[in-house]
This record gives C-alpha cells, sequence and structure tokens, in this order.
C-alpha cells in the first residue's frame, strides 16, 4: 500500500504549537515510510518589526500591511500551487490570523485530496490584527475539512458542532528528548533554589 505524502503548512518555526504538535512527529512519521514536507509561515506569526524608525504603530502597521503581509500570503501560493502533489495538506490553526474570513484555506480545501485542520486552543475566541473576530472564520474551516484535530475534549466539543470527523490528538512531548532528573538530582535542585532565595 502507498504511503501518504504530506504537507504540513505551520505558524513558523519556533512556535510552541508548532515544535510540540507537528516538528516533533514528523521522524516518527518518516520512519512508517510516510513522506512530510513542512512548510512554516515566513515571517513566522508574533513577529514583530523593530526598526528605530518606527516606534509609532502606525507606521508599523503600514509596513505590515503594505510588505510583510502580502509577501508571506506570496510565499503561501506556492505552496498551494504545491499542495496538489500531495495526499494530505495538514493545516495547523489558520493559514491567514489577520483575515476574518477563510479564502486562503477555501482555495487549500480546492487543491487538496484530504484537507485537515488542527488546532489547539480556542482560536475562535480571537481576534485579528485590526480587533475582529475570528469565530466566523474558524466555524468555516472546521465545516469544510475532511478532518479536524484538537488537542483536548473541550475543543472537540466545539468542532463536532460544525463537523462529525473529529480526532482528539493530545499534545505530548518526547520522553526521549525530555527526560525526568533522578529523585537526588531532583532534590538538590530543590535545596540549591531555596539557598538562593532572598530572606
Amino acid at each position: 500500500m502507498k504511503k501518504p505524502h504530506v504537507l504540513f503548512l505551520t505558524e513558523g518555526q519556533d512556535i510552541p504549537s508548532t515544535r510540540f504538535s507537528v516538528s516533533s512527529f514528523i521522524p516518527y512519521l518518516e520512519k512508517q515510510g510516510i513522506y512530510c514536507s513542512v512548510s512554516h509561515r515566513k515571517p513566522q506569526k508574533y513577529s514583530s518589526i523593530k526598526l528605530p524608525c518606527l516606534n509609532y504603530k502606525v507606521f508599523r502597521i503600514l509596513i505590515y500591511c503594505l510588505l510583510i503581509y502580502p509577501f508571506s500570503i506570496f510565499l503561501r501560493f506556492f505552496d498551494l500551487w504545491k499542495s496538489r502533489y500531495y495526499d494530505i495538506t495538514f493545516v495547523q490553526r489558520d493559514l491567514d490570523e489577520n483575515h476574518t474570513s477563510a479564502w486562503l484555506e477555501k482555495l487549500f480545501r480546492r487543491f487538496s485530496r484530504c484537507f485537515i485542520f488542527y488546532f489547539d486552543d480556542a482560536i475562535w475566541l480571537s481576534k485579528n490584527y485590526f480587533g475582529k473576530s475570528l469565530e466566523q472564520k474558524i466555524q468555516e474551516i472546521i465545516r469544510m475539512s475532511d478532518w479536524v484535530f484538537v488537542s483536548h475534549k473541550y475543543l472537540a466539543d466545539y468542532a463536532e458542532k460544525f463537523n462529525s470527523s473529529v480526532l482528539t490528538f493530545p499534545m505530548s512531548i518526547d520522553t526521549s528528548v525530555y527526560t525526568m532528573k533522578s529523585p537526588k538530582a531532583l532534590i538538590y535542585s530543590e535545596n540549591n533554589a531555596k539557598a538562593h532565595q532572598p530572606r
């Protein structure tokens, strides 16, 4: 049986949700013969403009709207073209959190053979860069997805209102990377912290 080719679209390489929900699983998927390609948003989510000449919010908004946002969307159109050649398109959260409609996700849905939407937080309560609610957009993405992956029951209960194909996929950590300290090390760390507390 042919193993699927999966295109992962994330919010950015260093975003916690990407590291724990996508990047940490890639080696294990590839060991099973699943071909994985990851495309991180550029610039990644939460990136800020830090230039001496752009101290005023109005200038930052202008730079974002005229340069950064169009550049980010332009790169996503390359991913859109690639998605035609993959069996699964896996979208981590929404692709464009600053727009209140799912226009970009709809394009990927049209080009994708199988469209999976994943979210690990109550993102329908979020607002975009201009303070507009994203709830209607998130509901729309959930409805049009082949599968919806969530990280816990609260999110699953919400997603199931709009899509019956919901899978709860708890967020986890790689215990081969993050190991527990020995009891002696824990006691030493605790005593060391107490010794350095101000009196």
